[in-house]
């Protein structure tokens, strides 16, 4: 369906200023979120949690975020890496927090290479924290025994 709303808008003589391609693309992504909402409230009634990776990288939105009801973010490493050296980066990081308790959602900080990254990362309230400065990484073997 949407892929039909989308190509019957393109094929139209109309006039650039005819929002009449606007209305159709609307339509599509409304059906789109519909979809996604459906999927979402699925896998959260199997007792899955979505987990967005990179946050923070690119420009940031929110709204898939309250939308598909995610319940963790992990903070891009390059937010967490400069911690120590970078008011921009603490300032980052303390806006997702923020918003983490707003619309309930846990933060993950990934690239965590050290101790004195950890400490500010507990101190400026983050839950979870993933890196090397954390544990090293082993082979699956050592933590799992061979599958039957």
């Amino acid at each position: 369906m949407t892929c039909a709303m989308l190509s019957k808008t393109r094929h139209h003589d109309t006039h650039p200023a005819d929002t009449s391609h606007s209305r159709g693309l609307e339509q599509a992504f409304g059906v789109f979120n519909q979809v996604s909402e459906q999927l979402t409230t699925a896998y959260h009634a199997l007792g899955g949690k979505i987990l967005i990776d990179g946050f923070g990288r690119r420009s940031v939105s929110f709204a898939p975020i309250k939308t598909l009801g995610v319940a963790f973010v992990k903070v891009d490493g390059s937010i967490t890496r400069k911690l120590l050296t970078s008011e921009v980066a603490r300032t980052k990081m303390g806006a997702i927090l923020r918003v983490g308790e707003a619309l309930a959602f846990e933060v993950v900080a990934e690239c965590v290479e050290d101790q004195n990254i950890l400490l500010r990362l507990k101190a400026l309230g983050v839950a979870y924290a993933q890196g090397f400065g954390i544990y090293q990484p082993h082979p699956i073997d050592s933590f799992a025994s061979p599958a039957p």
